[in-house]
């Protein structure tokens, strides 16, 4: 028989997977940046260019020793380049600039205002007229239209010495009817400071104030201390300088009389006060002489 021959093992091939571009991207984005850094520096190493090794027929040792060299990991500086000479114009001398010349406005038509304002402006309030409160006349008119909703004569009293005092502002005022089971007069209502005890306060039938307001059939007043020593009812309310006494007259009979005392304004009270005054104390006459008066129903409030 001849000899077995048994093949010899080849050696395994090995094969290296092939990296594409997106793995190696892959792989870089993966690592820190000191790792980064060292394979950079391992790279660069590696694709750095080399001088040229000189071929001789025998190599001397030299030679052997500048081909192992260590060669720097960092690629020589590049060549400084000399950066452009920039040259800056000068600015141009400045020209004198002509003004503009206006131009000439179209005629404005007759029905068209004029196109320039007067040097001088009116005063605001000549154009517009501006009031701070209500007109007097406005105020009584609308206040006496509403003392028909009243149901007692006490309460009417109240509305119109407000009302009187709010067309005539006054530090006080008071209000007084004609009681005819006492035979007095009786303070039915008030305004001012404490003024709230002076009401159903009893003032004399034959008090001269309001006698002497139903004499002259309209409001006098009374300035002090010309006129003597004031009334104890004015002196209430301090040192009284001016009051105002309208009487409460319907067919010739003394029906009360509504007072101011002292004007806001310090001022005296003038005709313009006293027409007022004299037109709320007629509405309210009307009203007492159709009502009554009911003096039971006046309550003080302490």
């Amino acid at each position: 028989m001849g000899a077995l021959k048994i093949p010899r093992p080849s050696k395994p091939r090995i094969v290296q997977p092939r990296l594409t571009d997106d793995d190696v991207v892959a792989h870089l984005a993966k690592l820190s940046d000191s790792e980064r850094a060292a394979l950079l520096e391992r790279v660069s190493a590696i694709v750095a260019p080399r001088p040229p090794i000189a071929v001789r027929a025998t190599l001397k040792s030299s030679d052997v020793e500048d081909a192992v060299a260590p060669r720097p990991s960092t690629p020589p500086p590049l060549p400084a380049r000399a950066l452009p000479k920039i040259i800056v114009a000068p600015d141009p001398p400045p020209q004198a600039v002509s003004p503009p010349v206006p131009a000439t406005p179209p005629p404005a038509p007759p029905s068209s205002p004029p196109s320039t304002l007067p040097s001088t402006l009116p005063p605001v309030s000549a154009i517009v007229a501006r009031r701070s409160e209500p007109d007097a006349t406005e105020v009584l008119f609308e206040a006496m239209h509403e003392l028909d909703l009243f149901d007692s004569s006490a309460h009417a009293a109240a509305h119109c010495l407000a009302t009187a005092i709010r067309v005539v502002p006054s530090l006080a005022g008071l209000v007084h009817l004609y009681d005819a089971k006492a035979r007095t007069f009786v303070t039915v209502y008030g305004h001012g400071p404490r003024a709230e005890r002076r009401v159903l306060e009893r003032v004399a039938a034959e008090d001269a104030l309001i006698a002497r307001a139903a004499r002259d059939k309209g409001p006098i007043v009374v300035d002090y201390p010309d006129a003597g020593v004031p009334a104890e009812r004015h002196a209430f309310f301090g040192d009284p300088w001016s009051v105002l006494v309208a009487p409460i007259v319907a067919g010739g009979v003394v029906l009360g009389a509504i007072e101011l005392v002292d004007p806001r304004d310090g001022a005296p009270f003038d005709e313009r006060a006293k027409d007022a005054v004299c037109y709320v104390a007629d509405r309210f006459a009307e009203f007492v002489k159709e009502r009554g008066i009911d003096v039971s129903r006046v309550v003080r409030v302490e």
